[in-house]
């Protein structure tokens, strides 16, 4: 309305890059009487009491939860939680702290701030970039790693946030984007892509998997790295000085423990960190980059990547695999990475899916072997969400199961899950193409209505 009655003078859009304006118009007297209804709307609701079994357990476990003197800590990727001693949890988290950072000067900190401001105006969005959170760093537990009770391994999150890192996601996005058109390497960015490639590998019962992981690959991305990442890209893809700048700037990342900033030891003004905004498009670039190098040893369409994750078939004989083994482990070696590699198997676990290759076929997978775990029928939830979960994971589970036997064979466990929820329907197989993309329809609207509940 208020655009409406004060037309902008200067019509030139600007790119805003997702960012939402910091400034709030004016009370009009226009909207001055329906302002006055919908505040009678919410001033008159009315409530009452709904207590059910679900509602008593929540109530339990807060309780629980409240007088529990531990520390509860989430698995890093399942659903587990586990507890452990406030003096345990300090010194977990000064371990994984220390091991690669330093404490640093809050005129540091300033310094990046005042460079992140300078780099807002350059996009005149001064009045729509915050400055930079500061909130504390958190650890999960591997509990997934072979060696785990035996030995606690954790990830450390850092969820500070320098909002230029939306700007640098945006310009990744579109570097990647444009170099995966022109090289057409297989980079996954779902279980979708990689099962499209599975099924299109041609002669599969004559080949093996090769399978890779990149360890430890958000923290040992090295500034020289990321450059010769660049560097190659700006080969195929025009990309700025100041787009550069953004990118790089936003690798001055801080993480916050016990209320001091911290850096990376090797290099203070570099760094990765899981939780930044534009981290998984750091890491997409620089997968594209080793999979450019990886090529030169195994054909293009018989590998592929997902963030840190490798896959591969070949049909080499024994020995010829222990020596593209080696040669895998030689390449990442000189780009600063360590590498885990599996190969000779028929059978793989990938993603969410388990995949055969003298069947050619692929099923759910799940990394805990634990039934899977829904929002309860009784909860708050919106209505339509509840009604439609049986469906959703129906969909879910025909996409990665190869055939309707397979789907027939994994489903009684999602049924007993969705049951256990409080929901009487079962899953159905759905006859739909599984690959099939999510159809784009734009129509254009002249009147925007407001429906008060």
């Amino acid at each position: 309305m208020f655009f409406a009655l004060n037309p902008p003078q200067n019509k030139e859009s600007k790119n805003t890059f997702g960012f939402k304006s910091t400034n709030n118009p004016p009370q009009l007297k226009e909207l001055k009487a329906f302002e006055d209804d919908l505040f009678d709307i919410i001033q008159n609701i009315k409530y009452k009491p709904v207590s059910n079994a679900f509602q008593q357990e929540m109530k339990k476990d807060k309780e629980r939860v409240i007088k529990s003197k531990e520390v509860i800590i989430s698995a890093d990727k399942t659903s587990n939680l586990y507890k452990m001693s406030v003096d345990e949890h300090k010194k977990k988290m000064m371990e994984n702290v220390t091991q690669q950072y330093k404490k640093c000067s809050s005129e540091k900190v300033n310094e990046v701030i005042k460079e992140a401001a300078k780099i807002a105006r350059q996009y005149d969005l001064q009045d729509k970039v915050d400055i930079p959170t500061q909130s504390e760093a958190f650890i999960t537990i591997k509990d997934h790693k072979e060696h785990f009770p035996g030995r606690v391994d954790c990830r450390l999150i850092n969820p500070a946030k320098n909002h230029i890192g939306t700007i640098s996601k945006h310009i990744l996005d579109n570097i990647n984007g444009q170099i995966r058109k022109v090289t057409r390497s297989n980079q996954w960015k779902n279980t979708t892509e990689a099962l499209e490639w599975f099924t299109n590998i041609p002669s599969k019962s004559s080949k093996s998997f090769l399978q890779f992981d990149i360890v430890q690959f958000y923290p040992s991305i090295s500034e020289k790295l990321l450059s010769d990442s660049l560097i190659w890209a700006g080969t195929m893809v025009n990309i700025s000085k100041e787009e550069m700048e953004t990118i790089m700037h936003c690798r001055k990342t801080f993480l916050y423990y016990n209320q001091n900033a911290w850096v990376k030891k090797e290099n203070s003004d570099f760094d990765v960190s899981m939780g930044s905004l534009d981290s998984a498009e750091v890491c997409e670039l620089v997968g594209l980059f080793l999979l450019n190098k990886i090529e030169g040893l195994i054909p293009r369409q018989d590998v592929g990547l997902y963030r840190d994750d490798g896959l591969a078939v070949t049909s080499l004989p024994g020995p010829d695999i222990e020596r593209l083994n080696k040669s895998l482990k030689k390449l990442f070696k000189t780009h600063g990475l360590t590498i885990e590699i599996q190969s000779g198997m028929k059978t793989t676990n990938f993603l969410d899916v388990t995949l055969y290759l003298d069947s050619s076929t692929f099923r759910p997978y799940r990394k805990d072997n634990k039934p899977p775990i829904y929002i309860k029928n009784s909860s708050n939830h919106p209505p339509h969400i509840k009604k439609e979960l049986p469906r959703m994971i129906s969909k879910r589970i025909t996409q990665i199961s190869s055939n309707k036997e397979i789907f027939k064979e994994e489903a009684p466990v999602y049924n007993t899950a969705l049951e256990n929820s409080g929901f009487s329907q079962k899953l159905q197989y759905s006859e739909e193409p599984v690959h099939q993309g999510a159809k784009n329809r734009r129509r254009k609207r002249e009147v925007l209505w407001f429906n008060p509940p």
